[in-house]
Parts: C-alpha cells; sequence; structure tokens
C-alpha cells in the first residue's frame, strides 16, 4: 500500500511531537515512508529479506536519533541516507564473508611438518589400537 509522503509542515509537526514526548506520532512517518524505502533497499540490495532488515533499522535509527535531525532536508532524505549506509556496511559485510570463504587454507605449519606429525599421529594411534587388541 503506497502512502503520500507527509509534507514539511507535517513532517516536523510529528517530529515536534515525538521530541515532546508523543512517540507514538512516529508511526506516521513509519507509515509515510516504509513502502517507499523499501522498495529503494530491495532494487539496491537484491534480495526482500536484507531490504526488509535495512528499513527496519533505519527506522530504529532514525528514532533514536531523531534530535539529531536538523531539518536542512526532507525527513525521507536523512532516512534514506541512514537506510543507505546501512545497506553499504551490509553488502560490505556479506562481501567479506564471501572473501573470506573463498580463500585458499593455509596451513598453520609448513605442509612438511603438518605431514609428518599427521603420521606420527597416525603411528601412535594404530598403536594404541594394536595395545588396546592385546
Amino acid at each position: 500500500v503506497y502512502h503520500s509522503p507527509l509534507s514539511v509542515d507535517e513532517e516536523n509537526a510529528v517530529i515536534d511531537a515525538v521530541e515532546q514526548g508523543n512517540h507514538a506520532a512516529f508511526e506516521r512517518i513509519v507509515t509515510a515512508y516504509r513502502g517507499r524505502l523499501y522498495g529503494g533497499m530491495v532494487v539496491m540490495l537484491g534480495n526482500r529479506q536484507d531490504a526488509e532488515d535495512v528499513v527496519q533499522e533505519a527506522f530504529i535509527q532514525a528514532y533514536r536519533k531523531l534530535n539529531s535531525f536538523q531539518r536542512r532536508s526532507s525527513f525521507y532524505t536523512w532516512l534514506h541516507r541512514i537506510a543507505y549506509r546501512l545497506a553499504i556496511d551490509l553488502r560490505r559485510r556479506a562481501s567479506h564473508r564471501i572473501d573470506k570463504m573463498c580463500l585458499p587454507l593455509q596451513p598453520e605449519q609448513p605442509l612438511e611438518a603438518a605431514d609428518k606429525d599427521a603420521a606420527s599421529q597416525a603411528i601412535l594411534r594404530e598403536e594404541r589400537i594394536d595395545a588396546v587388541r592385546k
């Protein structure tokens, strides 16, 4: 469901109400901008679940940092900037996880030493098995 954006005057009235303790007033902002923000994040992230997570976190951060909104731009512009940064961070973390998964495994010690250690362990294991059988 698409909701029309709030006018600057409506945004300011809602922000003023929230700052004066009417925290439920923030729901008007969420209702007005959730769909538009979500659509943009789906396009940016290519994943609906990630977009939902980013949008939810963006609204939480906007609510918590509402007193830092300087009203030089529309609230939506500020909110979108928050969501954009969150989306970039999410993509960066996902890329980092993929990079780590694609790295070749590096032995902690030189291969020759690792082979010798593995051979020693195998011999000890066989000796223990033989000792138990006797």
